[in-house]
């Protein structure tokens, strides 16, 4: 299996891509190099250990969402947990990952909605089911990140 990022289609970009890029900059330029550069290491070793287990749910990196038809690719740095919506397209042998984005470590359901990671998942979810419809809908991950 190989990672690859959902894509709407030619001419759009990737949901990960754009967070990776907001988040570390466009060439891994955000002020602080080296830190960005370990933090995208880290990043990178998590989508790794999902091929190695062929992103089966271990219970701890890779989790299985109740209620949704992907799986999640977790990477806790301090007090943020970085959340990566993925499926397994097996047919084609890839691991699809559908958005990324972050929210404080800790948060726990029957409190307050965290309305944010909701709506991402919703996200996740309808790129899922494009990807169903249309299984080009994807881009190889750019060098700059593996």
């Amino acid at each position: 299996m190989k990672i690859c990022f959902y894509n709407l289609g030619s001419g759009y970009s990737s949901p990960v891509q754009d967070y990776l890029e907001k988040k570390l900059g466009k060439n891994i330029d955000y002020p602080n190099k080296d830190e960005a550069q370990n933090e995208l290491s880290n990043i990178v070793a998590k989508w790794n250990y999902a091929i190695e287990i062929n992103g089966i749910p271990d219970g701890h990196i890779i989790i299985k969402l109740s209620g949704y038809d992907f799986i999640e690719i977790r990477v806790k740095k301090s007090k943020i947990l970085i959340r990566f919506p993925f499926f397994r397209d097996c047919r084609n042998e890839r691991i699809v990952l559908l958005n990324g984005f972050e929210k404080k470590d800790g948060y726990k359901q029957g409190g307050k909605i965290d309305r944010y990671a909701e709506r991402k998942l919703s996200e996740a979810q309808s790129y899922y089911e494009d990807y169903c419809l249309h299984n080009d809908h994807f881009i190889k991950i750019p060098d700059i990140y593996t």
